[in-house]
């Protein structure tokens, strides 16, 4: 969580009501998050600004101030906030199941294809995002980032014998390069697309899901492999 100093908001009646308690606080950062993740969903990151960012949560520019130093730290914010709706859509997704590493590989790429902003975000967070946030939101950020990928690694964990968090974590690292990588693959535009049908190039969605589907499972067959291999060399 962000630390936050005194704030105002903009009320009905048009004056200004303190953030008196921590609950407030968060309130206030709730609502400036969602007013930006609002603008986004029509507008790219470079286009948006904490004044049009205020004008949708009702708030003053100045009044942003209170809880963020810039745009970029309100949507590493959102990045937080979906991170842990991923987590917990992998949790829904494989609880009590058993599962094979053709069946993971697929459903591991639904659930990322449920959560495109968050993916979308990622391309950006460490170039763009991050460079212009304090120090405090990055750890903050980073705390996040480490809590949600625990609770990950012991779901991967449970899912596949011998299976070590260590090994986990190789995926999960390799899997997120994947994913920021496959993503513009999947987001072609009308003129992109008309420009690989010119050249003759391959452009459906369904192929590059697929590729992604085969990366994944070539992820996490090899950890599997070498999870299996350090077995082997342990009991010799």
């Amino acid at each position: 969580m962000l630390g936050v100093d005194r704030g105002w908001r903009v009320v009905v009646v048009g004056s200004w009501e303190r953030a008196r308690s921590e609950e407030q606080k968060n309130e206030r950062i709730a609502e400036i998050v969602q007013a930006a993740a609002r603008l986004y969903k029509n507008l790219d990151v470079d286009d948006i600004n904490l004044a049009m960012i205020a004008k949708e949560a009702n708030f003053t520019r100045s009044n942003i101030y209170k809880y963020f130093a810039s745009k970029e730290e309100i949507f590493l914010e959102l990045i937080k906030l979906d991170r842990v709706k991923w987590r917990k859509d992998l949790e829904k997704t494989f609880k009590g199941r058993s599962v094979d590493t053709d069946m993971f590989s697929r459903e591991w790429m639904e659930v990322q294809l449920r959560h495109t902003r968050l993916t979308q975000l990622h391309t950006i967070m460490y170039t763009v995002l991050e460079k212009n946030a304090s120090l405090d939101s990055l750890i903050a950020l980073k705390k996040t980032y480490l809590e949600e990928a625990g609770y990950v690694l012991k779901l991967l964990v449970s899912l596949f014998d011998g299976l070590t968090e260590e090994l986990a974590g190789d995926f999960l690292i390799a899997q997120a390069a994947l994913s920021i990588g496959s993503y513009p693959y999947l987001t072609f535009n009308t003129r992109q697309k008309e420009a690989m049908i010119a050249c003759g190039m391959k452009y459906d969605t369904e192929y590059f899901q697929e590729q992604y589907f085969y990366c994944t499972k070539a992820l996490i067959e090899s950890v599997l492999d070498r999870a299996k291999e350090a077995s082997l060399q342990s009991v010799s």
